[in-house]
């Protein structure tokens, strides 16, 4: 069954490709193959289409794209495709890091998951990692933790931030419902007041579950 969606998805990404040919995209991406088998043992046929869909959209996007725009495609795509469910409910423990892979597959994560899959897809189509921090706040109007993904023009600018909670890319400023705790990225790891004074708090690698994450990604990337 998958071979019969792959011809038809590469017949697409051929189409897509004849029309992009001048436009500087993220070409080298590519799924591994076993994984798209797997995947469709576990979760269906439409956790194929979803993941050659992530895959065209990284292949295709042009790199010349300010960041704005590509914030603006990324955060589009996964806010209205995948569901927000918890852990509990997607896995069955209370706190997992899922890959994009598995996002994707599962159809459904929640504010870690949502945060995760932007951040490595924004990477792959060419927005800078230091620009970019997993971002951990607590969420006021319901007191309890939550995570987004922080974009920082510069090391000194107020970020945008990114999150499953609303469509919209907001400044940090008009954020009123969020208080930054830390962030982090694979470079490290701030409190919110070290990264405005551009200061370390540590190595990220200290996060368990950033570090299984990361080596889960690079097993399946």
């Amino acid at each position: 069954m998958i071979r019969h969606y792959y011809r038809a998805w590469l017949l697409t990404a051929l189409i897509v490709t004849m029309v992009f040919a001048s436009v500087s995209a993220g070409e080298d991406f590519r799924i591994n193959r076993d994984y798209l088998e797997q995947a469709e043992i576990k979760y269906g046929e439409g956790a194929v289409l979803r993941l050659l869909e992530w895959e065209e959209m990284i292949r295709t996007t042009d790199r010349n794209k300010t960041d704005l725009k590509k914030l603006e495609k990324v955060n589009q795509f996964f806010n209205t495709r995948i569901m927000y469910a918890t852990d509990i409910e997607i896995w069955g423990v209370e706190d997992y890091w899922a890959t994009p892979f598995e996002f994707l597959s599962r159809n459904a994560g929640d504010c870690e998951d949502f945060a995760i899959a932007k951040y490595f897809t924004l990477k792959a189509i060419g927005v800078k990692e230091e620009r970019l921090n997993i971002l951990y706040v607590k969420a006021l109007q319901y007191g309890i933790a939550h995570m987004v993904l922080a974009y920082y023009e510069t090391p000194e600018a107020e970020p945008l931030i990114l999150d499953n909670y609303m469509d919209s890319i907001l400044l940090a400023s008009k954020r009123r419902d969020i208080l930054p705790v830390f962030g982090f990225n694979a470079s490290g790891l701030w409190s919110s007041r070290q990264r405005a004074q551009g200061n370390l708090s540590g190595r990220s690698d200290r996060l368990r579950p950033w570090q299984d994450l990361q080596a889960k990604m690079h097993k399946d990337w």
